[in-house]
Parts: C-alpha cells; sequence; structure tokens
C-alpha cells in the first residue's frame, strides 16, 4: 500500500538529495500526478543453487517467477541472477519490478556482526498490463502509449552489515510499448534496506 502524488513529498526529497550533490534541479514536477491511493499484492517464487565455495568467495544462482496485481501495478515477470558474495548466502537475488521497491531483497538473510559484500548480475523479461504512472497520463491527455513488455538487466553491489543493507545498481531496460515503439532506458541508484527483528 502507498501514495503518489504531492502528499509524498517526493519532490522535496528529489530537490533536497540534488541539492546535497550539487546538481542541477530536477525537472518535470509541474506535471506530477494527483495525489492517489496505490495498493497491490504480488507473489513470487524461486529456486536457488546451493552456494559453490571458489576459494574465499561464493557463487549462487537464482530464477524466480513473479506476478504482481494492483492499482499501481499489473504483470508477471521471470528473471535469473548469477551472484558472486563473500559469504554464502541464504537470501535470494531476485530481481524487482521496473519501478519500486524490491521487498525480497532480505528474505533469508541472516545477519552478521560483520561486514559482508555480494555482487550480481540478472537477467528479466517483464510482461506490463497495467502501469499507473503512465496509464494516468494517458488518461489526462498526454500523448504516451501503453508498456507492454520489458526485457533487461541489472548489476549490483549490496554492503551487508548486521540488518542493514546498502545497494548500488545499474539497470538497463528495453521497453516495448503496445503498438510498435520501443526505448532503451539506463538508470542507475541505490537503496538502502534495514531488517529489524
Amino acid at each position: 500500500m502507498g501514495m503518489v502524488g504531492p502528499s509524498t513529498h517526493a519532490e522535496d526529497l528529489q530537490k533536497g538529495f540534488h541539492s546535497l550533490i550539487g546538481h542541477s534541479k530536477p525537472k518535470g514536477w509541474e506535471y506530477q500526478l494527483d495525489d492517489a491511493f496505490m495498493y497491490g499484492a504480488s507473489y513470487q517464487v524461486g529456486y536457488k543453487t546451493t552456494p559453490l565455495s571458489l576459494s574465499d568467495v561464493y557463487l549462487d544462482f537464482t530464477t524466480h517467477v513473479r506476478g504482481d496485481a494492483g492499482r499501481f501495478y499489473t504483470g508477471g515477470l521471470l528473471g535469473g541472477t548469477l551472484r558472486l558474495s563473500s559469504t554464502p548466502m541464504k537470501s535470494f537475488a531476485t530481481i524487482g519490478n521496473y519501478i519500486g521497491g524490491n521487498e525480497s531483497i532480505l528474505l533469508n538473510y541472516e545477519a552478521k556482526k560483520s561486514f559482508e559484500w555480494a555482487l550480481s548480475l540478472g537477467a528479466f523479461y517483464n510482461a506490463v498490463e497495467r502501469y499507473y504512472l503512465i496509464d494516468e497520463a494517458i488518461d489526462q491527455g498526454y500523448r504516451l502509449k501503453k508498456m507492454d513488455a520489458l526485457v533487461g538487466e541489472k548489476l549490483s553491489l549490496d554492503l551487508f552489515y548486521d540488518g542493514m543493507q546498502l545497494s548500488f545498481y545499474l539497470k538497463s531496460v528495453d521497453i516495448d510499448y503496445k503498438g510498435g515503439r520501443s526505448s532503451n532506458e539506463k538508470t542507475g541508484g541505490m537503496n538502502l534496506v534495514w531488517k529489524w527483528n
């Protein structure tokens, strides 16, 4: 569950971050969508190989299928991720949706009072039925096309300590739109996830 629109204060957060790093002010906020309550449910099933020891590092592979249904996003995803780590990981190295959180990022993760790292490379195919940000913009008269499917790759460096995970990632996504048009987007970012008991 969540919100989109001015009440989220996302504009303030992005402008503050840009100011902090000395970057120019972000553009496009004058086109922000109105406040709306979002909800959705997802189900994911995956398989992870037993970590293979390679001297002082460990290698595993995760495959997963995910389905989402809700007001913000409805679609299905198939993905696979190869991960190299400093310790045998029990967590699943899955790829989240095009936008939004990956709530399984610390699933089965065993917190340790030591610094750990993981480097992963994944690929995915994502069929999209509904994506609120695009669909609502179309309803408001913007000349956009509905998303049909996404194919992409993601490179991620994950740093762990205790119940916290800091991730830096690069993602390349080919987007196919209903009606034949396609585009490529390259993005990067970071996530901070904290698991508390």
